[in-house]
């Protein structure tokens, strides 16, 4: 699998798809003596390869392009998890009026907007291991001669949007896991299917004088995968930090978050203990007055048709942007350069003598710059309704 040490909601092979002309066995250090040969492979990190950009380096881009155009929408562009986001209690109550902390006069528990919209729920993300070492079996369907398709089967009452893939050995973690897959069946009887070339061994990928990888050794690939159930753990949603001196100690209480207006980001947080055998909140309310301020986890973001992915608009919104990212050739392939050529070209520079482009004043004045795929990931962000209004 196309690694990095850095997460990303776009995966790094689904860039490489959109990008076009990159093959996924050459993208993930792979070679077949029977396919012809365009450009080089590629390398994890860019020491490994001086004169062409690596896999770490497109995913930092990546990464800028998303929280760039996250920035601007205000919210995640696919559903994840925010951890200890800082928030202020609101303080519109006269203080002299009688109420009960953290609810309004009125009864009803005060809200807040927490910096991400399209709110889903509260908690953390959490792991807990379904089976491990699953066995891969790998088929030949297309009949060209390399068995490219890996399947896994798995039993599960768990929800099929919840299964996570991962390499074996690290507990679930997020830059270990296997994207895309896809999950097939009903409970509890589940097939995951996904592309060879995504269970490379990490190890040979690290090496200091790295080599392409022979695809039809099978010892260049790993054999079993884990499989996790990926979901948000409620039981830690909001921490009610109190003042309690003038010495700069604090009282922590544990709270609930509720979605006002999920769209918006709109929440209500209310204090309670967790209890596990209910799985719910109970009220407990220790303090007669408001915190001071507020620690919030929760899981929100764009969900496309109500799925747990990235919307294809997105995708190449990200895809586009990254490339301006780059400081290094991509590929030796000429239809890959002149994909990016094109998309990296500065639509705001003026060369004697040769062209120029007339842009909008609003563009001219673009945050994102005036290079072709900026201004179609800042168009992105300011069409088709995507933009939340708060």
């Amino acid at each position: 699998m196309a690694r990095a040490s850095i997460r990303t909601w776009l995966s790094l092979d689904r860039w490489a798809q959109i990008v076009g002309g990159i093959s996924p066995l050459h993208f993930n250090q792979l070679y077949l003596q029977s396919m012809p040969t365009c450009g080089s492979v590629w390398f994890q990190w860019e020491w490994q390869a001086s004169d062409q950009v690596s896999r770490e380096e497109i995913a930092q881009s990546i990464q800028i392009a998303e929280l760039m155009i996250s920035g601007e929408v205000g919210y995640n562009l696919m559903p994840d998890w925010i951890s200890n986001e800082e928030g202020s209690p609101p303080r519109f109550m006269s203080p002299e009026l009688p109420y009960l902390p953290t609810y309004t006069a009125a009864g009803r528990p005060k809200t807040l907007e927490v910096q991400k919209a399209y709110y889903i729920q509260g908690g953390r993300r959490a792991v807990t291991a379904i089976t491990l070492n699953v066995a891969v079996t790998t088929h030949d369907l297309d009949s060209d001669g390399w068995s490219e398709t890996c399947r896994s089967s798995v039993v599960t009452t768990v929800d099929p949007t919840e299964i996570g893939v991962f390499f074996p050995g690290h507990l679930g973690e997020t830059e270990y896991e296997i994207r895309p897959t896809k999950v097939t069946g009903t409970s509890p009887n589940y097939t995951i299917e996904f592309k060879r070339w995504l269970m490379v061994k990490q190890a040979p990928l690290e090496r200091i004088s790295p080599a392409p990888l022979d695809a039809t050794v099978a010892t260049n690939f790993e054999t079993v995968v884990d499989v996790y159930r990926v979901w948000t753990d409620p039981s830690h949603q909001a921490e009610l930090i109190y003042s309690a001196d003038s010495m700069g100690t604090f009282d922590i209480s544990d709270g609930a978050l509720e979605g006002i207006d999920p769209r918006l980001g709109v929440v209500s947080y209310v204090p309670g203990t967790w209890d596990p055998t209910t799985s719910a909140f109970l009220s407990n309310c220790s303090e007669s007055r408001d915190p001071d301020r507020l620690k919030l986890n929760y899981l929100s973001g764009y969900r496309l048709n109500g799925l747990w992915k990235l919307d294809p608009f997105w995708e190449r919104a990200i895809t586009y942007f990254s490339l301006a990212f780059l400081s290094r050739p991509v590929c030796d392939c000429s239809n890959v350069s002149d994909f990016v050529d094109h998309w990296v070209e500065d639509l705001g520079e003026i060369i004697p003598q040769q062209k120029s482009f007339q842009l909008p004043y609003e563009m001219v004045k673009n945050p994102f710059g005036t290079k072709r795929g900026a201004i179609f990931a800042w168009n992105c962000c300011h069409q088709n309704g995507r933009k939340i209004t708060r």
